[in-house]
């Protein structure tokens, strides 16, 4: 089993309101299609949620406004991925969570977990979630599948973006319990719209996800035909290796 996140960047251009990278979208539908293994797919909001989230920031009206881009781009991926045969479903993270104070309060899964036994592929986002305290919160992919990881277990997690870490021009190879305070103090944020807190952001979420499923997660750049095969297969890019929680600031 493989959670693989496929990033906002990679698939459009976050300073580009509503963008669409099709030539990408082709690339990674066409490697996913090339792993024999059940999988839950992801993808980030990019040029889409981002720019709704960040415009309605805190505001109830902005939960329809960013549920509807969320799914423009949703079903752009979900057509591409039937139309290679690939039998993806999606799951809307704002319909089967809810939260409370920004902490999920309630998740079912049951679903999911019977598309998978059915051979679908599970499609979910990056999305707005009812708050009962809040009007809602955004969860990126990234705590989405860290809630999923609780009940689903991967055997790794794959953020395919347009980058691996970078600190100083130099990958980062690994980031453990040893490194982990370091690096997040000395990574750069995001080059576009970026409600999710960017690579820092990024970073603390596979990170916690990681010590709590304890799997390795791999970010990495996935422009270059062939790495998202070369990740399932046997990681590549930055790995993210946390095991005790309390060092995740």
């Amino acid at each position: 089993m493989i959670y693989l996140k496929i990033g906002g960047s990679l698939i459009t251009d976050k300073k580009v309101p509503f963008s669409v990278r099709w030539d990408r979208i082709v690339q990674v539908v066409n490697e996913v299609a090339e792993i024999n293994e059940k999988m839950i797919i992801g993808h980030g909001g990019g040029s889409f949620g981002h720019v709704i989230a960040r415009d309605y920031e805190g505001l109830l009206v902005g939960f329809p406004k960013i549920r509807e881009a969320m799914m423009k781009l949703n079903m752009i991926l979900v057509s591409s991925l039937l139309a290679r045969e690939i039998n993806a479903v999606t799951f809307p993270p704002s319909t089967f969570m809810v939260a409370r104070g920004g902490k999920v309060e309630g998740i079912f899964v049951d679903s999911i977990m019977e598309a998978l036994d059915k051979d679908m592929v599970p499609l979910v986002h990056g999305d707005a979630i009812l708050d009962r305290d809040l009007n809602y919160v955004i969860f990126s992919t990234e705590r989405v599948f860290r809630e999923l990881a609780q009940y689903i277990k991967p055997r790794k997690v794959l953020i395919a973006s347009t980058d691996p870490v970078w600190i100083d021009g130099k990958m980062v190879d690994e980031i453990n319990d040893g490194n982990y305070a370091e690096i997040v103090d000395r990574v750069g944020g995001s080059e576009g719209i970026d409600v999710t807190g960017g690579m820092r952001g990024k970073i603390k979420e596979a990170a916690l996800l990681s010590a709590i499923a304890k799997v390795d997660v791999y970010i990495f750049d996935a422009r270059e035909k062939g790495r998202i095969k070369e990740a399932a297969r046997k990681g590549c890019g930055t790995r993210i290796r946390i095991r005790n929680r309390k060092v995740v600031i």
